[in-house]
């Protein structure tokens, strides 16, 4: 029983902050409702202990909200600002309601609360919480009268009670309006309020005003739809609004303005000329006729001549080609291709001052000079523009009409550019033989600045097209398109190496790529060390279908002989080219099974821990001996017998808990433990399974104890008449605090040597015949120590200097590894490079691959006799070659076995027999 303030209450107020705080939030989670720890009235501050100890002086919730403007006082004690201090006042009562209210009937009055669904998850409005019931709750708000009014037969019992407003105190500035809009009744018709909340500042105007009607007159009340006494059988219609009428102009009311008007409406119209679409307009069908296409209209301004149609043409075809690519093709458009083709062969006109002709009737060879066989192709094409003479020179300026003509050649030059990325349209151009002219004039153009869009274009075009077409020896394409590997421009310098090596590409044949000079070669191998993946992959490809032609090899190694032996190195270092790390884990040897290990049986706790424990009242002490006792293991268990009888015989002094409850009391302690009932051969055995015994003590700290492993002979029955054996032994067992209590203690208790105030008693001490012995397990010095200070330095080194050192002694001689064996696991990384969408190795490492292939295959076969094919060997394939190529077969995964094919060819081109020179050549012609 407490008393505050003369109010008397059977509970008690916890005086420290935080164990409050964490009693009432441990009540309220037992309620399932939410807890607010750190209270806060519009974001300060109001300390919940503090706010409970006031209400409780005042008389506890229902006292406090019974007086009269009680939570005004006890808000002044939070020192929250003077402005909205009724607001404020509310919300500390708020806070009280959903926080403490519960937990003060509860704890204080020891009275049961009502439910958290008409407690917490209500408003704070009302008071009499101990007397709440959901009766007096729902009865609330029940309604009778028509009124409104509300019939109660005990107000006393209202819950909630309706509050009172409160008048504002003189210096308190008020948000809250002074009233506020009644509920209407059920049968009353809405109606809103349509007098403004607050006073408007307007300024007077004599602005004009709209004629007022004349507002509407009812004979009573109740026939007023606005008045709230309306009932709608009362209801009047509105009466009859007098119309405004305007007069009509007839020939009997106004007859000279209705003449007049009339004579006004027969003057006929001006007559304008009519416009030649108007001629044509009888002609066209009925129906609507909106034209042709865009697609139509450009392919048919195109070829019309017309400047102004092939400039609409050509704007339109560029855009549509560039947006509608996949979809605008030439077959839909029967000669689209020949007219911009055309179109595009007018740059001669700007380049040399020549129009060439477009011959579709001449036999092949037959063409005059200046024209252009469109069927069978143009010999010498090439030739004969190098033998024109450039019309402008490179510093000359270009007339206005030059410059807009060069601009509509370079729209028709994109056009085919952007079509031709689509196959179908690249299939279609390759059988005509003026595209490939059209080719030929683009590249061969004069080296202006002018001119390279559209050489740029061109190229662009070759590297798409040339895979379908077959190369002959000297052809003015291919001849024009290894001029153009001397540019120094990457951006022509790639298309021209791709449409080089796709040469034929789609018949699957490899045609000779010869006649390339050697300035070329060496510059595109210097090209391989930039870190350009685009540029150093068409260089590899290049290479690769360059050295696949033994005369190629064998030309550059008389003219060049150190060029491709200081490359080959740089061509092993390009396998990794963009490759990806992997990390795989391999099993060298498994770990092996430990073998099987003593139990540990239940530590019996030393008496220093013991004294601890008897501080603790049950259940507290049992799961803190539990906890010093045993351990989680998943896979261990004990029978419920043993357990309690470790614990009971050990506090059998000491009113230890029930058994029952010591059961239950481990499920709680150790979450892994479960108390079962398992069938055994000898009947069911009640266990607990998840828990083991701890093979090191620990204190209530989780500190470990150390083991005393001294053997004590156990001494033979007074009454024992059977026949004389050895002396048994037993282990001490014994725990103890620290290193230096077990050295005393196996000294003083096993030894004999005597202890007096924490000190050895040496003077007097009898040394045994032979000498002390040594009794500690696993000790083999017996009967040698001749004195006591030799027997403490002894026994000192029996005893561990740190707990680690314990726990390892303990654990070995129970045969129990302190950590689970591992398999030996080696950790290797390789590495994986791009694959195409077969599945296929690509991109330069393989392409290196196979070039160094190529010239391993080189040298098998046309290196000369052994001799000097081990000299090149050794000169291409050098000792750091084949090293790199053995640590690449380890870590790039993806070209592995090209590697070996390469590795196996290196060693095939140094032998010497003749019948490994024969599979050579049999591997060589599959391969080809």
């Amino acid at each position: 029983m407490a008393t505050t303030n003369g109010t008397t209450y059977p509970g008690v107020i916890i005086e420290d902050e935080e164990e409050f705080l964490d009693d009432v939030e441990a009540y309220m989670k037992q309620r399932n409702v939410p807890f607010d720890r750190d209270g806060k009235v519009a974001g300060r501050p109001a300390p919940l202990h503090k706010l409970f100890r006031i209400v409780m002086e005042r008389g506890g919730y229902d006292a406090v909200t019974a007086g009269r403007m009680m939570w005004r006082e006890i808000a002044k004690n939070f020192n929250f600002p003077p402005a909205h201090e009724g607001a404020m006042s509310y919300q500390l009562k708020q806070l009280y309601y959903k926080n403490l209210a519960a937990y003060e009937i509860e704890k204080i009055w020891h009275e049961r609360p009502p439910s958290p669904d008409i407690l917490e998850h209500l408003t704070a409005k009302g008071g009499d919480l101990r007397n709440r019931t959901r009766e007096s709750v729902m009865g609330a708000s029940s309604v009778n009268d028509d009124d409104g009014s509300r019939s109660v037969t005990d107000t006393a019992a209202q819950t909630p009670k309706q509050e009172k407003v409160e008048p504002e105190e003189q210096g308190s500035a008020s948000r809250y309006p002074s009233r506020l809009r009644q509920q209407p009744k059920p049968t009353q018709t809405y109606q809103p309020d349509p007098t403004p909340s607050r006073s408007s500042r307007m300024r007077t105007t004599n602005s004009p005003q709209p004629a007022s009607i004349n507002a509407l007159v009812f004979t009573n009340a109740s026939s007023n739809p606005r008045d709230p006494s309306f009932k709608i059988e009362n209801y009047e219609p509105r009466a009859a609004m007098v119309m405004s009428l305007r007069p009509v102009v007839t020939p009997g009311s106004n007859p000279e303005v209705f003449y007049q008007r009339k004579t006004m409406g027969k003057v006929a119209p001006i007559q304008r000329a009519p416009l030649p679409q108007d001629l044509l307009r009888y002609t066209l069908p009925k129906a609507t006729f909106d034209g042709p296409n865009i697609y139509i209209r450009c392919v048919q301004g195109l070829k019309s001549g017309i400047r102004r149609e092939q400039e609409f043409a050509l704007h339109h075809l560029v855009k549509v080609s560039h947006e509608r690519g996949d979809k605008f093709k030439f077959e839909g458009f029967p000669t689209l291709a020949e007219a911009l083709m055309e179109k595009v062969l007018e740059v001669t006109e700007l380049a040399y001052g020549v129009a060439f002709q477009i011959s579709y009737g001449d036999a092949r060879g037959k063409s005059a000079d200046n024209t252009l066989n469109a069927v069978h192709g143009t010999d010498n094409l090439a030739e004969k523009l190098s033998d024109l003479p450039p019309l402008l020179s490179e510093t000359e300026l270009e007339p206005d009409d030059y410059i807009a003509k060069l601009e509509k050649l370079n729209e028709a030059t994109l056009v085919i550019r952007n079509m031709v990325t689509l196959e179908e349209n690249a299939i279609f151009l390759s059988k005509m033989a003026l595209f490939r002219d059209m080719l030929i004039v683009a590249i061969n153009l004069p080296r202006q600045s002018r001119f390279e869009e559209i050489r740029q274009y061109a190229l662009d075009m070759a590297e798409m097209t040339t895979r379908y077409w077959d190369m002959a020896p000297g052809d003015d394409l291919y001849v024009s398109l290894v001029q153009e590997l001397a540019s120094d421009d990457r951006g022509k310098l790639i298309p021209a190496l791709r449409a080089i090596y796709r040469f034929d590409a789609e018949a699957d044949r490899i045609h000779p790529i010869t006649d390339v000079p050697l300035s070329t070669i060496e510059k595109l191998i210097h090209y391989c060390v930039l870190d350009d993946d685009e540029l150093v992959e068409a260089v590899i490809n290049f290479l690769y279908a360059w050295t696949a032609f033994p005369e190629n090899i064998t030309w550059v190694m008389n003219v060049h002989p150190q060029l491709l032996p200081s490359v080959t190195l740089h061509f092993t270092n390009l396998f990794l080219k963009n490759a990806s790390v992997h990390e795989e884990s391999v099993i060298m040897a498994k770990a092996s099974a430990p073998g099987p290990s003593v139990p540990a049986p239940v530590p019996h706790i030393p008496h220093e821990l013991h004294s601890q424990l008897l501080q603790f009242p049950e259940p507290e002490r049992s799961s803190r001996w539990l906890r010093c006792c045993f351990e989680e293991a998943p896979h261990a268990d004990v029978t419920q017998i043993s357990i309690w009888q470790a614990y009971s015989s050990r506090f059998q002094a000491n009113n230890p808990i029930v058994a029952a409850d010591f059961i239950k009391n481990v499920s709680n302690t150790l979450q892994g433990a479960q108390a079962q009932v398992v069938a055994g051969p000898q009947g069911q055995r009640f266990i607990i399974r998840g828990i083991r015994p701890r093979r090191v003590l620990v204190n209530l700290q989780g500190q470990p104890f150390y083991k005393c492993y001294w053997q004590v002979t156990i001494p033979v029955p007074p009454n024992y008449s059977g026949p004389a054996h050895p002396p048994r032994k037993q282990l001490c067992n014994s725990w103890h605090v620290s290193p230096e209590a077990l050295w005393k203690h196996m000294l003083n208790e096993h030894a004999g040597i005597p202890l007096q105030d924490g000190k050895f008693q040496l003077k007097g001490v009898a040394v045994p015949e032979g000498g002390f012995k040594c009794d500690f397990l696993g000790c083999q010095k017996h009967n040698t120590i001749s004195s006591p200070i030799a027997l403490g330095s002894h026994i000192r080194m029996h005893v561990p200097d740190n707990a680690e050192q314990n726990r390892e002694y303990i654990y070995k001689l129970a045969n129990e590894p302190l950590k689970t064996q591992e398999d030996t696991v080696v950790k290797h990384q390789f590495y994986m490079t791009a694959l195409d969408e077969k599945g296929v190795a690509c991109g330069t490492p393989f392409m290196s691959c196979l070039l160094l292939t190529n010239l391993a295959r080189y040298v098998g076969r046309y290196g000369g006799s052994e001799a000097e094919r081990k000299d090149l060997m050794g000169k291409l394939f050098g000792p750091q070659v084949r090293h790199n190529l053995f640590e690449l077969f380890s870590k790039q995964r993806t070209i592995a076995r090209l590697i070996i094919d390469l590795i196996s060819h290196i060693d095939k081109g140094e032998a010497s027999d003749e019948k490994t020179q024969k599979q050579q050549d049999v591997a060589d012609a599959m391969v080809f």
